[in-house]
């Protein structure tokens, strides 16, 4: 049963991310194909196993993830880079939950302008690809930053 589960969360995350393709820019995003692009907003989580975190690897991919929240590594030249104490001080973290509000307030956002200006309504995208997620993970005392691709199994 749990493999069964885990092929479903795999084909679900390939499916939303090649169905919704972000932006060829990976800090910016679009919500109209050949649009206006945006800058995507930065936000940061904590990756602690105490709170609901788990990590796993599926068909030799990295999925960190949180209920019904995954978090797969994105490819990227930084990923696992380290941050100093003081980098990390001055972090501002958001919980998953947050992310939702944040997503749904952005798009609201973009969204009316792009009706204002267009004369037409948008259907909201169904992958999540305003927010660039920078997950950090404690080891050995030190502390590292992994940029991940964000999926909800809640559609």
């Amino acid at each position: 049963m749990k493999l069964i589960l885990n092929l479903l969360i795999l084909l679900t995350t390939i499916a939303i991310n090649n169905v919704h393709a972000q932006s060829s820019v990976p800090d910016t995003y679009q919500l109209v194909k050949g649009g206006k692009s945006y800058p995507k907003i930065n936000l940061y989580l904590f990756y602690n196993p105490d709170h609901g975190w788990t990590k796993d690897t599926i068909n030799n991919k990295t999925v960190f993830k949180n209920g019904k929240d995954l978090f797969s590594l994105a490819p990227s030249k930084t990923q696992g880079m380290e941050i100093s104490e003081d980098e990390y001080d001055e972090i501002e973290f958001t919980n998953v939950k947050n992310l939702y509000e944040i997503e749904s307030l952005e798009i609201n956002k973009r969204s009316e302008q792009i009706e204002k200006t267009e004369k037409r309504k948008l259907i909201p995208p169904l992958d999540h690809r305003v927010l660039k997620l920078h997950l950090i993970k404690e080891y050995n005392g030190s502390y590292y930053v992994y940029i991940v691709d964000w999926t909800s199994l809640t559609y």
